[in-house]
């Protein structure tokens, strides 16, 4: 048997938590994985799996192997990666974890200058506002913004943003801009409400801990950033969005900065990916690809004030 394939599809298995979803990750029907692997615990004579009908488990032996064969995959990759990418450039697909709005405002405007300059490389894009498990899900990488808790992650910094207060410029010459929180009684408001989101959690956010005394003029709710910031634009009132999410408006003047005094803490935002993993060309490539347009976005944004 090849012992390296067999090992290779066992950590495929218990990354994703099953032999069904192992055999998809694999393009093997489950009868065909399932018997490799028991022939792989026939071959080394011990128990690596704890099987029922909905999950897998690690045995100890299995425990000291899944650790012992992630290095020796990891270097026989690198290897196989070398020598492909010296031949054609990066190859393979790669799939990426981003939460919606980045992908359709910030990541897919750019996206085919990135795919032209990588023709070998297949892209699949997950987009969810919930975390994923990256190595549950086979995802190559993400990108994920505030503090990050998690060591089994590598994270590489791209920067950092803030959220902030903005409107159109055609409505604040309807509307005198706000100097303090309690000036926004007098204001229409554009807010974000996640489905599951109560009223005033949408609110709480907004004032971003301030006291507020009153009501707003007109609030609005929508539970997409892309529509909060299109609504922002056709002069419907102030909305409260990360900045980077608008720095063309802001660039461009089709918005505008209003209490800057008020302004979020400004928080790290980073590409991660899984740790002890050899990390192919492509994902390189990628994680590269970002950093340099995030530089370019996260330089100081023109807009009044």
């Amino acid at each position: 048997m090849d012992k390296l394939e067999a090992f290779r599809l066992f950590v495929q298995v218990v990354d994703a938590g099953s032999f069904t979803k192992g055999a998809q990750r694999s393009n093997l029907c489950k009868s065909a994985l399932t018997q490799k692997i028991q022939r792989l615990e026939k071959a080394l004579n011990v128990k690596l799996l704890h099987r029922n009908t909905r999950q897998i488990g690690l045995t100890p032996e299995g425990e000291e192997l899944y650790k012992h064969v992630l290095p020796i995959l990891a270097a026989t990759q690198a290897i196989e990666d070398v020598l492909v990418a010296s031949r054609s450039g990066p190859r393979g697909l790669l799939r990426v974890h981003l939460r919606a709005n980045t992908a359709k405002l910030i990541i897919l405007p750019r996206l085919a200058e990135f795919l032209d300059q990588n023709p070998g490389i297949q892209f699949e894009l997950c987009c969810s506002d919930r975390q994923l498990d990256l190595v549950a899900n086979g995802i190559d990488c993400a990108l994920r913004g505030g503090p990050l808790r998690d060591d089994s992650m590598v994270a590489v910094r791209i920067g950092e943003t803030k959220a902030i207060y903005c409107a159109s410029p055609v409505y604040l010459d309807k509307h005198p801009p706000p100097r303090s929180i309690n000036d926004l009684g007098r204001h229409a408001v554009v807010l974000y409400r996640e489905t599951t989101d109560s009223k005033s959690k949408s609110i709480e956010d907004f004032l971003c801990g301030e006291a507020f005394a009153g009501n707003f003029r007109r609030p609005h709710f929508v539970d997409d950033v892309g529509v909060q910031i299109a609504a922002a634009k056709l002069h419907m009132g102030i909305t409260y969005v990360v900045e980077d999410l608008v720095r063309d408006e802001l660039a461009s003047g089709s918005l505008v900065r209003v209490l800057p005094q008020h302004e979020g803490a400004a928080y790290p935002m980073h590409i991660v990916y899984p740790a002890n993993r050899h990390l192919p060309q492509r994902v390189r490539v990628f994680i590269d690809w970002v950093r340099e347009l995030f530089r370019e976005r996260l330089a100081p944004a023109s807009g009044k004030g």
